[in-house]
This record gives structure tokens, C-alpha cells and sequence, in this order.
């Protein structure tokens, strides 16, 4: 089978269509940061629980739409939830820089998640900040409670790239002080992106345009096509308006996928580097008994 770049950046959007509807029903709302540093060391019987729940095995579909506003209904992996509960930002397919050590032999089955909180608890679900707190810390009590999990913690470092600025410099000037960015994609660190729309070459691709953008926030776009996380290396703190080209050009082989935005053309590139990471280690795990 021959590999189409298309279809993969397919699949990474399509992940990430999973994560905003798990945590929220806005683009405001979806982190799509891959910090993978972990918001609690170990789960704690403080953790945030819901009043019902209900578990079943289900065949890996869309089946919910992540929180509701009374509770959360999805089709997610054990993975997936290990993440989210454990986590800060959204998984990413290939470049998380969090993983799941010793999952068990049935991790790929997905399970269909329906529960609700308890009307006492309804204004502070309801009002939960970006990181969705109660919704990691509920996810924390089902798999401590239902999946008898017991995990530990480890930081570890990961090959992946670090983007930097190329020599000569970037082209691209900081965001006029006062501008108010259009409306479009926002990006966890404030960023707005407009989509993608065609250029007037075939040949350089899709143009992308940034408005009031970080550095950080470029980085999590380029993760959702990377195979390795990307670190941010730049040196660059401000906000920046810049245009970014997606080349339509087919890689051949999925490494090279990263470079399918063309940074360079933005005095911007990437270079092998290591970053900050984190193992979740399970110790223990049971099935969950269906209900």
C-alpha cells in the first residue's frame, strides 16, 4: 500500500476533532498543547467523581460528544483516558510527548463512557476553566475506581525536534499593539489561525494566516503532523502575524511528514533535538466490569 500524506493528516485532525469534543463544545476551549506534564503525580481519593456511570466495551466509533452539560458521553481507549486524566493539553497521534508503559494486552479495546454529575455539582462542571480540571479528575476516579489502576511517574527525556531560527532570521514582524484578531481558529495560547484556503500556486500548496500567534502555539500545529514532539527553541516570546504555506507535495516516507508546512519560508526551521517527557507507568489494572 502506498502512503498518502493526505490521509494521515486526516487522521490527526480527526483526533483532534475527538479531543475538542471531549473537552469542550468550543475551538476556545481545545488545548492543543502536548505538554504531557502530568497535573497530578498520583490520583487521590479528592479526586472529583461522578454521581452515575456507566462502562461498556463499544467498537472504536464517534459515540458522544465528550462533556455534555450535565456530564460526559464518548467512545475513548484506556489509553486515551490514562491521558487525559493524567495530563495537561490534548494527545496527540504520533508526537505526544506523554506515554503509557506496560499497557495490558486488551488496551485496544474502547469503551463507550456515559456518566453524569450530581445536581450539586452542575455550576462548577459547567464553568470549568481550559484544562478542564473535573474532567481529568473525574477520569482519574474511573480509573482508579472501575479499573482498579495504580500508576506511577517518571520524567524522561525524548527524541524529537526543536524548532529554531534560521540564520539569517524570520521574515515576520510582532502583532501591531492593540490589534484584535479576526475570528478563526483559537490556539490554546491565544493565537488565531484562519483556514486554510488554496494559493495561487499549485505548487506551493495551502496558505494558512496567523494572527496574534506564539511561537507555542505554532509549535502545536506543526506537532499534529510530526511523528516526534516539537519543542519550542525559538527565543521568541512575543505575538507574531504570519503566513504559512502546507506543501501538497506527498512525502515518501512518514518521517518527513513534519515538513510539510513550510517554515522555512518564515526564517524558521527544525533540527533533532531532546525534550522534557513523561512515562505513565501502570503498576496495576483490572478490566472494568460493564455496566
Amino acid at each position: 500500500m502506498s502512503y498518502r500524506r493526505g490521509a494521515r493528516l486526516s487522521e490527526c485532525m480527526l483526533t483532534v476533532i475527538l479531543y475538542q469534543a471531549i473537552f469542550a463544545q468550543t475551538p476556545e476551549c481545545l488545548s492543543l498543547a502536548a505538554n504531557a506534564q502530568s497535573s497530578s503525580n498520583t490520583a487521590t481519593t479528592n479526586d472529583f467523581g461522578f454521581d452515575v456511570v456507566s462502562i461498556r466495551e463499544s467498537p472504536p466509533q464517534f459515540g458522544g460528544t465528550g462533556r455534555t452539560p450535565d456530564g460526559f458521553r464518548a467512545v475513548v481507549s484506556l489509553e486515551s483516558m490514562i491521558k487525559i486524566g493524567y495530563g495537561e493539553g490534548m494527545p496527540l497521534p504520533r508526537a505526544d510527548r506523554m506515554r503509557v508503559v506496560n499497557l495490558p494486552s486488551w488496551a485496544s479495546q474502547t469503551y463507550q463512557l456515559d456518566a453524569r454529575v450530581a445536581e450539586m455539582d452542575l455550576k462548577a462542571w459547567q464553568n470549568q476553566d481550559q484544562d478542564q480540571k473535573l474532567v481529568r479528575s473525574a477520569m482519574r476516579t474511573i480509573l482508579r475506581e472501575r479499573f482498579k489502576l495504580v500508576l506511577h511517574e517518571q520524567q524522561v527525556e525524548l527524541d524529537g525536534y526543536q524548532l529554531v531560527v534560521r540564520n539569517k532570521g524570520v521574515t515576520f514582524k510582532p502583532t501591531p499593539p492593540g490589534s484584535v484578531p479576526p475570528p478563526g481558529f483559537k490556539y490554546p495560547d491565544g493565537g488565531v489561525s484562519i483556514g486554510s484556503s488554496p494559493s495561487d500556486s499549485s505548487v506551493r500548496g495551502h496558505l494558512t494566516h496567523f494572527y496574534g500567534a506564539s511561537m507555542s502555539d505554532l509549535a502545536n500545529l506543526l506537532n499534529l503532523s510530526s511523528d516526534r514532539p516539537i519543542y519550542d527553541k525559538t527565543g521568541l516570546t512575543g505575538r507574531y502575524d504570519f503566513a504559512l504555506y502546507r506543501s501538497d507535495e506527498h512525502p515518501n516516507d512518514p518521517a518527513e511528514e513534519v515538513n510539510i508546512f513550510l517554515i522555512q519560508d518564515i526564517g524558521l526551521e527544525l533540527k533533532p533535538g531532546k525534550g522534557p517527557g513523561l512515562n505513565l507507568i501502570i503498576d496495576h489494572i483490572e478490566r472494568p466490569t460493564p455496566n
